[in-house]
């Protein structure tokens, strides 16, 4: 076997086992098993992917569709290398949240969301802790978001702190009428 075939089996091998290991176990004080979670990629045209988008315009843009594809445009130029990855609960999906990699070892979050009918019962922190792992099996080091204003909170919870990473993202964000701020976690 030459060394990059077994490199490539390696990679293979670990990608695999990344994704098996994303699945959440929490459990209860008698220590059984109480809720499953997965973060898993999502692929076009797949049933999965209109969850995402359907769970993503309606918990972020309160069901503003011009809102929400104005968003889309916004994003455009990153599609080809954003990850999005649906994050189910119990076999439900319930999460967004998308990895842009912004570089060899930095990458951002995007389209962070639990859908209304799931908030406030922790399925965020769940979303947070598997993209932080998922991110660390892809080799990042250093995670970036930008934070909506009431957001800003949940992120410094996952241990973000504001930090500017992006000056013309950041600007083209306030030009478009956010009120995000750029917060920075590293994770290796």
């Amino acid at each position: 076997m030459l060394a990059n075939e077994s490199l490539g089996i390696r990679r293979g091998l670990n990608r695999f086992l990344n994704l098996i290991w994303l699945e959440f176990l929490v459990s209860d004080q008698d220590d059984h098993i109480k809720n499953i979670y997965e973060l898993e990629p999502v692929a076009a045209s797949t049933p999965a992917w209109k969850s995402y988008h359907e769970i993503a315009r309606t918990a972020l843009f309160r069901n503003d569709e011009g809102e929400y594809y104005s968003a889309l445009e916004f994003m455009a130029p990153y599609y080809d290398r954003m990850t999005p990855l649906l994050l189910s609960f119990n076999g439900e999906a319930i999460g967004t949240v998308a990895l842009d990699k912004l570089g060899d070892d930095t990458a951002a979050m995007r389209m962070v969301a639990v859908e209304k009918t799931h908030q406030g019962q922790g399925h965020g922190r769940a979303l947070g802790s598997l993209l932080i792992e998922f991110a660390k099996s892809y080799g990042i080091k250093k995670l970036c978001v930008n934070a909506d204003s009431e957001a800003v909170g949940y992120y410094g919870s996952l241990g973000f702190a504001p930090e500017t990473w992006s000056p013309d993202e950041s600007e083209a964000l306030r030009k478009n009428g956010a009120t995000s701020i750029q917060m920075v976690k590293n994770i290796s």
